[in-house]
């Protein structure tokens, strides 16, 4: 069984937050990090993701996000990263950011993603690929493999299909 979109875990995650070892959901919101919630009588913070290599995606600054500096003048000092677009200039201090160069592209990311879970549907990244980056995060929570989610996936599904309603949450593109 695989799930549709993002928003799913966060509905997976709404349901069983305590489940999984959350006392309270303190906030949710549409920015990084999704959620605020308290584990262990402290305060965490959360990324939902589909799938686990989709969090790559926050390595990247914004505004803007560098993905390909071709047309930029990037140089760097012994503190910080500059990017020059004619007037534009911006700074990223090197204590935060690295500079990743391939080819004629440049792609600037934060050092170290500042985060205490991953909750995803599906663990697939490679966990050497941003062992530095990803060192601050906890777990990675894979919901897929919790046999409180596969229980109620299995007996959401039977009474949807009692019902005679498609499962579009689940169904395949």
């Amino acid at each position: 069984m695989n799930i549709q979109d993002e928003q799913f875990v966060v509905y997976l995650f709404s349901l069983f937050y305590r489940e999984l070892g959350f006392q309270h959901i303190v906030q949710m919101q549409l920015r990084f990090p999704d959620c605020t919630a308290v584990k262990e009588g402290k305060q965490v913070s959360i990324e939902f993701q589909r799938e686990s290599d989709s969090l790559s995606e926050h390595l990247l600054p914004e505004p803007p996000i560098y993905r390909n500096l071709l047309g930029y003048d990037v140089s760097e000092t012994d503190k910080e990263i500059i990017v020059k677009q004619g007037s534009n200039i911006r700074t990223y201090p090197k204590s935060d950011y690295k500079l990743y160069v391939a080819r004629e592209s440049y792609e600037i990311r934060t050092k170290v993603l500042k985060l205490d879970y991953c909750v995803c549907w599906k663990v697939n990244h490679n966990p050497s690929d941003f062992r530095e980056e990803y060192s601050q995060i906890k777990e990675f929570i894979e919901l897929s493999r919790k046999p409180i989610i596969i229980d109620f996936m299995e007996k959401r599904k039977q009474s949807l299909e009692m019902l005679g309603i498609k499962d579009l949450a689940t169904e395949e593109k």
